[in-house]
This record gives structure tokens, C-alpha cells and sequence, in this order.
């Protein structure tokens, strides 16, 4: 490779070589400015060639480095390439194998248009104050540039009030400076830079009279906690004057007055003492000497959830009454539940203090369970751990369990009781009473059943007279139970369907099924 290879911004293709014959084949590393340049889609693609020499003997390999990559701006659709200043720099081109290493290296200039900025695009100077106004530039071009202020159209020169000061290289600083200002002097001035490419490069400072600050910028989060939001913003010009911003928050949706943070004299702010999980609006208000500035848009900025650790290593020293457990943080308490026949919260948020708390004789509690809770927001609490009975007397615990063991025994016999008499009840209930048959022929006389038809007909609780049996000539039975009245008390109930009101001479034979 040359010495030296000089591009301008616009060269294509962005391409540097180096061409070696070697054998064994050889592996190529290149490098920028002594730092590994590596194959990849951003800015480089590294690209290797090899070809076998006639006789065998030897290799010949070409390695490319192609400024190629999505941070240049293209895409992987576009073949063009796009150089950058900051491509300039020594590239090396390392070649090696088991006999040892070579290599070969450039200087790439890349040569553009000037590049002119400003860090101070406003000034103010009052005319009272009989101080010089200093307005500045930044230039960055290659080959160096020229520099020249203009005022408006204006061309400015050195003269009695007015000097200009340029710098040299390829970066550099240019300066004017007035002396005693004026109100003629107050306007748009421009710095303008101009090299072989003939492409002007320009940026514009404001002088002004001082003034109140301009808004602030870029106001965002910077980072947040549950109960805090880190805030960062770009300060606009200070009007002239040294600047402060005052900080008015609020949480919304809420009636909450708005709270103010008085003077801020940095460009970002911890906001603390919020609410874990909440919209917190706030609006910044820059101001000096001169007043308030205008103030940025409310934004909305949100707190994240608050997430307390599980209690761990939780004991209730029966003898002793005395729960014991470990807080982490001076920023946690305690909150206490106890069962005796149902849950209840013994203490809503206990000082972690030594680590202890005593529970009071007037309970009896059969389990503890324990939860850390913010000792701020009491109301938001973690998830709970139940607590280790521990017992310093064998005898006590015996004690407790065998008092546990009859509890569960007198319950058991009772289950037991209660489901035999179920049974007994159930077997009682779905036994059937016997029944008898009475066959009754057309012989039946009017006396019998009228009886029958009244018993058939009247209130239940009266008492009716029905043969048990009746004879009957011949062999012959019916069965015909079609309509059923349920038994009542002592009263035998009929099964027959209803006989015709023909008279007793009925040839008709009925067949009877009285349940006794």
C-alpha cells in the first residue's frame, strides 16, 4: 500500500488493499490506528481472495477493507458507500503465517468541505455594563479553511472596535470580539468558513441585550425508582445572566397541590418522596435576574411499582411470646397477623427495631404470619411468611399435642355418631309396609261399597271400615292398580281405579290392594 492515500468524502468505491504471496497460506488482520478492525455490517466488510500459484509453491492472497455498513447510511439494498471524517486514520494490513508476520500500512486522509459550529449560538451584552461581546465558532475541514464574519450580509473587517481571530489546522476555533457595544451592534452575525471544495460552511450567533432565559430542551427521564424520578434537560440561553430552574410537580388525577422545588442550579433534578406506581406531572421554569423564562409543557412521568422482599427466618418463641425476624432496610416495618379462629392483623406496620416483637398474653395465637410493608406507605406491603412455632419446654409441646390430639378425636366420634344416625333414619324411611289383596266380584253388596267409596271420598283422618278379606266363588284374580292414595297415620289407603256409579249389580269385576 502507498504511504499515504488521500480520498475525498465522495470517493468511490471506499476500498483499501493489500496484495502478499506467501506459503503456507497466510491469515490477514487489519487494524486502525493499532485497534483490531473486525468483519462486520456497521461500518466494515473485511474481503479475501486466494489463488494457487502454477508450480504449487506459493499463495497469493488479496485483502480488501470496504467502507461499507448501515451506519453510513445505506441499506442492505444500496452498493454506494459513504465516507466519513472520522475514516481518516493509519490502517494497517497484518499478514501472517508459521514462518512469521508482515505487513503493510497507509495513512488515509479523507478531505471535505468545512464543517462550522457554535456552542454559544446567543450572546448578550448590556450597553451599560461596558463589557466586550465575544461571539465564537468551531471549524473542522480538510484542507484547512478561511474564515470570515459577516453581519447579516455584512462583511465584517478588523477595525477600531471589531477584532477576528482564526486559528490554524484542521480544527479550530474563530473569534469576534466588539468592544463597546451599542444597539447598532445588537443582530445576527454569521461565521462562514470556505476551503478548496468551495462549499461554504456557516453557523449564526445572536447578539442581544440580556433578557430572561430561554425554555429548556430535551426534557426527559433520565432514570426512576419506586418513590423517585431522576430528571435531565438542555438548558436554553441564560438570557445573559446566570440561570436557575424552579421544579413544579404534582400527582395526577389527584387533588394534591402542586409542590414546588424552589432553585435548581444543574440541569437535572432527583425528584423524591413519590408514590410507588403514580403519574407525576411537572413542568420546569428557568429564570435569572431578569425573571422567569417560558416554562416547558407538562409531561408526565411515572414512578415504578415498589417490590418489598419475602420475610425470611420467621419465629414465635411459644414460652417466651417474643416473634423474631430480620428486616433488610431502616425503610421497612412490620406487619403482624395472628389466627386464632379466624385471621387478624395484630400490628399494622411495627418498627423493625432489634428485629423482635412481643406479643401480648391476651392472645392465643395457633399461627403467626409476618409481611414487610413500606414504612412511608404503609398500605403497600409484600407477600407474607409464616412463622416457626419454637418451644424451649418438651413437656409443653407434649402438652399441646395431646390436647390437639383429643380436639381431633371428640370431632371424629362425633362425625361417626352423626353419620350412623343418617343411616339408621335412611334404612327406617325406605322400608314398605306389607299389603294385602281383596278381591271383590259383582256379589258385592251396596252396604260394602258404599263403606269403601265413602273411605275413598272422605277427609283422611277419618277412620274407614273395610274388609281385610272377602271370599270369593271361583279362583279367578284381577290385578289392576291404576290409581294410588297414599297411607296416612292408621288409615288404609285404596288402590283400585274408581268404580262406575252403574250400581252394585255391576257384572264389572274390581280388583282392591288395601295397604295395612
Amino acid at each position: 500500500m502507498n504511504k499515504t492515500t488521500v480520498w475525498d468524502i465522495g470517493h468511490k468505491p471506499g476500498r483499501l488493499s493489500c496484495a502478499f504471496n506467501a506459503s503456507p497460506r497466510s491469515t490477514i488482520q487489519w487494524f486502525k490506528n493499532g485497534k483490531l478492525i473486525t468483519d462486520n455490517k456497521y461500518l466494515y466488510r473485511v474481503e479475501e481472495s486466494h489463488t494457487d500459484s502454477v508450480l504449487h509453491k506459493f499463495w497469493t492472497t488479496i485483502s480488501s477493507i470496504v467502507f461499507y455498513g448501515y451506519d453510513r447510511g445505506i441499506n442492505e439494498y444500496s452498493a454506494d458507500n459513504t465516507l466519513n471524517p472520522s475514516d481518516a486514520g493509519i490502517y494497517t494490513c497484518v499478514v501472517s503465517n508459521t514462518y512469521g508476520k508482515i505487513q503493510s500500512e497507509t495513512e488515509l486522509i479523507i478531505e471535505f468541505p468545512p464543517i462550522v459550529t457554535t456552542s454559544t449560538p446567543f450572546a448578550a451584552v448590556d450597553i451599560k455594563d461596558n463589557i466586550p461581546a465575544v461571539l465564537q465558532c468551531a471549524v473542522h475541514s480538510v484542507p484547512s479553511s478561511t474564515v470570515e464574519w459577516y453581519k447579516g450580509d455584512k462583511l465584517l473587517s478588523p477595525q477600531e472596535r471589531i477584532s477576528i481571530e482564526n486559528g490554524k489546522g484542521e480544527k479550530f476555533e474563530s473569534s469576534l470580539s466588539i468592544i463597546k457595544v451599542s444597539k447598532l451592534d445588537y443582530g445576527n452575525y454569521r461565521c462562514v468558513a470556505t476551503n478548496k471544495y468551495n462549499e461554504k460552511g456557516e453557523t449564526s450567533v445572536v447578539l442581544q441585550e440580556k433578557s430572561r432565559p430561554n425554555q429548556i430542551k430535551d426534557f426527559k427521564l433520565s432514570s426512576r425508582t419506586w418513590n423517585s424520578l431522576n430528571l435531565y434537560w438542555t438548558p436554553g440561553f441564560d438570557g445573559g445572566e446566570t440561570q436557575s430552574f424552579k421544579l413544579v410537580y404534582t400527582k395526577k388525577n389527584s387533588n394534591q397541590l402542586p409542590l414546588h422545588i424552589e432553585k435548581i442550579t444543574q440541569n437535572r433534578y432527583n425528584l423524591t418522596g413519590l408514590e410507588p406506581d403514580n403519574n407525576y406531572e411537572v413542568t420546569i421554569y428557568p429564570f435569572n435576574i431578569m425573571g422567569f423564562g417560558p416554562p416547558t409543557s407538562s409531561l408526565t412521568f411515572k414512578t415504578s411499582k415498589l417490590l418489598l422482599p419475602v420475610p425470611q427466618r420467621i419465629e414465635y418463641y411459644f414460652s417466651k411470646r417474643i416473634l423474631s425476624y430480620r428486616v433488610p432496610s431502616s425503610a421497612i416495618c412490620v406487619k403482624v397477623e395472628i389466627y386464632e379462629k379466624d385471621w387478624k392483623i395484630l400490628v399494622t406496620c411495627a418498627p423493625h427495631g432489634n428485629g423482635t416483637y412481643k406479643v401480648s398474653s391476651k392472645f392465643s395465637p395457633k399461627k403467626i404470619r409476618v409481611s414487610f410493608c413500606s414504612r412511608h406507605f404503609k398500605s403497600i406491603c409484600g407477600p407474607n411468611s409464616e412463622a416457626l412455632f419454637v418451644y424451649d419446654d418438651v413437656e409443653e409441646q407434649q402438652a399441646i399435642s395431646t390436647g390437639t390430639v383429643i380436639i381431633i378425636g371428640i370431632v371424629s366420634v362425633s362425625i361417626v355418631l352423626i353419620l350412623l344416625i343418617i343411616v339408621i333414619f335412611t334404612i327406617i324411611k325406605r322400608r314398605k309396609p306389607p299389603s294385602q289383596k281383596v278381591v271383590i266380584d259383582e256379589k258385592l253388596d251396596d252396604s260394602l261399597w258404599s263403606r269403601t267409596k265413602k273411605c275413598l271420598t272422605s277427609n283422611l283422618n277419618d277412620v274407614c271400615d273395610i274388609p281385610s278379606t272377602v271370599e270369593v266363588n271361583g279362583n279367578d284374580t284381577y290385578s289392576y292398580p291404576h290409581h294410588r292414595l297414599q297411607r296416612s297415620c292408621e288409615i288404609p289407603v285404596v288402590l283400585a281405579p274408581t268404580p262406575s256409579d252403574s250400581g252394585s249389580n255391576s257384572t264389572k269385576k274390581t280388583f282392591y290392594e288395601v295397604r295395612v
